[in-house]
């Protein structure tokens, strides 16, 4: 579960215990607005109102990557957790999904601004798909 003051708790559904609990440094600097669990469940991602994603190792129960996300689709972006480098604030990371295959070692990633970045988990780097949408519905 993500919470308004950018921490997370993740849940043994058996027991309803909390089995690891993500805060401080390794959290967000403001509230949590999405969250998936790679497959395997070693690996959490989340995506926050601070314009980052990032992802967790349960194995270790450390950060292992931070992205930003918002901004320009051309613009570089990528940092590493072990720098402890501030992400920007930018624009909500609405959704994080990994990919779903075991062979698709990859986060997608959409903001509120419309940019949709895919990024490879194992380099820490944003792949060869980043792209802005633009709604053209009318209110």
């Amino acid at each position: 579960m993500g919470y308004g003051d950018g921490s997370m708790r993740v849940f043994d559904l058996r027991s309803g215990e909390v089995t690891h609990n993500i805060s401080g440094h390794q959290a967000h600097s403001s509230a949590v607005a999405s969250l998936d669990a790679k497959r395997d469940n070693n690996l959490v991602a989340s995506g926050g109102v601070d314009g980052a994603a990032r992802i967790y190792s349960l194995q270790s129960s450390k950060g292992i990557a931070a992205f930003a996300c918002g901004g320009s689709a051309t613009e570089e972006q990528s940092s590493s957790a072990e720098e402890e480098e501030e992400v920007s604030s930018r624009s909500t990371v609405e959704a994080v999904l990994f990919g779903k295959s075991p062979e698709q070692n990859i986060l997608v990633t959409g903001s509120l601004e419309g940019i949709v970045n895919v990024w490879d988990v194992s380099t820490q780097v944003r792949g060869g798909f980043s792209t802005r949408f633009y709604s053209d519905c009318a209110s």
